[in-house]
C-alpha cells in the first residue's frame, strides 16, 4: 500500500482566538486552509464538532464556515472524511453536511458506516455508537473516525482492524 499522507481535525473551534496570533484574529477557514496547505495531505479526517450549531459560543453560522471550508478542500482534489460529533446539531444543521457529501465525490460523511477511500477503509463511529459498531462491525478496519468520550473509547478497540502493512509517519 502506498503511503498516504492524512491530516485529521476535530472540535472545531470557530471564531476562538488563533494560538500566536495578536489582536482580535479568530479561528476562521483560512486557519484550517492554511495547515492543509502546509502538510499537503491526500486526506483531511474531519473527527466530530465542526458544525455545532446548535450549542456555539461564537455566534457564526458554523455549518456554513465548515461547509465552505469542506468545498474547498473538496475544489483541491482532497477527500475529506467527517463524522458526527455529539455537539453536531443531528436534526438541524449537520444535514447540511450530509447533503454535501452525496454531491461531492470527495467528500465523504461516514457516521455509522464505512467507506474507502485511497485504499484505506474508514469506519465513521458517531458518539454513543462506538460499543454497538465494534460488535456489529465484522469486516477488517484500517481506521476508526470516532468522536468518543474517553469513557467509550475502550469499545474501540474491540474492531477488526485492517490487515495492510503498518502505519509510517513522514
Amino acid at each position: 500500500m502506498p503511503m498516504t499522507r492524512i491530516l485529521a481535525f476535530s472540535d472545531l473551534a470557530w471564531g476562538t482566538r488563533e494560538r500566536g496570533s495578536s489582536g482580535d484574529r479568530g479561528v476562521d477557514e483560512t486557519s484550517y486552509l492554511r495547515l492543509v496547505d502546509d502538510i499537503d495531505p491526500q486526506i483531511v479526517v474531519f473527527a466530530g464538532d465542526a458544525a455545532y450549531d446548535r450549542c456555539s459560543r461564537s455566534g457564526l453560522d458554523e455549518t456554513e464556515l465548515f461547509l465552505g471550508l469542506l468545498w474547498q478542500i473538496a475544489a483541491a482534489e482532497k477527500h475529506c472524511i467527517v463524522v458526527e460529533g455529539n455537539n453536531d446539531d443531528t436534526f438541524g444543521t449537520y444535514g447540511r453536511v450530509r447533503e454535501a457529501a452525496e454531491a461531492n465525490p470527495c467528500l465523504h460523511e461516514v457516521s455509522g458506516e464505512a467507506c474507502v477511500v485511497g485504499g484505506i477503509r474508514f469506519l465513521g463511529i458517531p458518539t454513543g455508537k462506538e460499543r454497538k459498531m465494534a460488535e456489529s462491525t465484522h469486516e477488517a478496519v484500517d481506521i476508526a473516525v470516532a468522536h468518543a468520550p474517553l469513557a467509550n473509547r475502550v469499545w474501540l478497540f474491540d474492531l477488526p482492524a485492517g490487515a495492510s502493512s503498518p502505519a509510517t509517519t513522514g
